[in-house]
């Protein structure tokens, strides 16, 4: 995605990026700044693994650990909204996972350059489960919802201590009063690239940002 020079955009400011990373066991040549340290369910020690790029499209197996990445050209507030998709169609229950104060100390103000890690960078990665529906259909994908509002929403003047039950008519309302067309473009050659020292770092701190001269996000949509 185009990034901020001195404040100035290079490109439409309405798009978001989206980096997908799949965690993978680390490599000895790799440098330590990039890996996570995992403390696995049954695992006594505490595990080096690398994120590495994925398209937006890849199926992940249960079991597989993840983390995500949003970078936003427009400055604003984010909120990500999480929800299952089951085989039926229908959806399960939606949470509001940024902003909490387990990330960031819940500040979710975005700007050119500025990388907002999902699990927060001090936070274990996702675990990928498969779950089914009350009426027992499996869960075929997760669907996030992704909003940059130009200012704090009233429904969360104050970011919740962790992920927060949603109403799924709230939801609709979101998208129905938000929602607008887009397109997806997927970085090439982007999928299966380490995350580099510099993406890691963006990540850790609201005081660090990333450059024109760093990775653009795999996916972008605008």
């Amino acid at each position: 995605m185009p990034k901020a020079v001195s404040g100035r955009p290079l490109a439409e400011d309405s798009e978001i990026g989206v980096t997908l990373w799949r965690l993978r066991p680390a490599r000895t040549d790799e440098p330590i700044e990039i890996r996570d340290l995992v403390q696995r369910t049954g695992v006594v020690a505490k595990e080096e693994w690398t994120p590495e790029r994925l398209a937006s499209d890849t199926a992940f197996e249960e079991g597989q650990m993840a983390r995500l990445s949003i970078e936003s050209l427009r400055t604003g507030f984010l909120y990500i909204i999480n929800r299952a998709k089951y085989q039926d169609g229908t959806y399960g229950v939606p949470y509001l996972i940024f902003p909490t104060r387990l990330i960031y100390r819940g500040d979710n103000r975005v700007e050119a350059g500025r990388s907002i890690q999902i699990p927060g960078p001090d936070e274990e990665p996702f675990t990928l489960e498969r779950r089914k529906s009350k009426e027992g259909d499996l869960q075929i994908s997760e669907e996030l919802i992704i909003l940059v509002a130009p200012q704090r929403l009233q429904s969360f003047l104050v970011a919740p201590s962790d992920r927060q039950k949603l109403t799924a008519q709230s939801v609709e309302n979101l998208i129905q009063k938000y929602a607008a067309p887009y397109e997806v473009a997927e970085k090439i050659s982007g999928a299966g690239q380490a995350i580099t020292i510099a993406e890691k770092r963006a990540a850790k701190t609201t005081n660090r940002t990333l450059s024109n001269e760093d990775p653009y996000p795999q996916t972008i949509i605008g």
